[in-house]
């Protein structure tokens, strides 16, 4: 039997499109993506089999981020590859808020 889906994409509600394109491009490795709107307000940066979409809010009281589960998970092969391209910063994550 042929798949019926072949992956998902997961929507990130975001303050500062830049400021994150920012964050998963030049951090993470993700690719500079096309933007959408005028002025831009919407991205869809992909690496590998992932994609995720950005989309810039006008309210950012309506970003509402999740204390119990996650909102989006960026699973990898094995955590020594993943230290081998992002070596063992700490500055990764502190004081994200992409």
């Amino acid at each position: 039997m042929s798949k019926l889906f072949y992956g998902s994409a997961t929507v990130l509600f975001v303050n500062d499109l830049n400021r994150s394109l920012d964050f998963y491009c030049d951090k993470l490795g993700f690719s500079r993506p096309k933007l959408w709107g005028n002025p831009p307000g919407f991205a869809m940066p992909s690496r590998e089999d992932m994609t995720l979409m950005l989309s810039q809010v006008d309210d950012v009281k309506s970003i509402v981020p999740k204390k119990t589960i996650w909102d989006v998970l960026l699973g990898g092969r094995r955590s020594s590859s993943l230290q081998g391209v992002y070596g063992k910063r700490g500055d990764i994550w502190s004081g994200v808020d992409a």
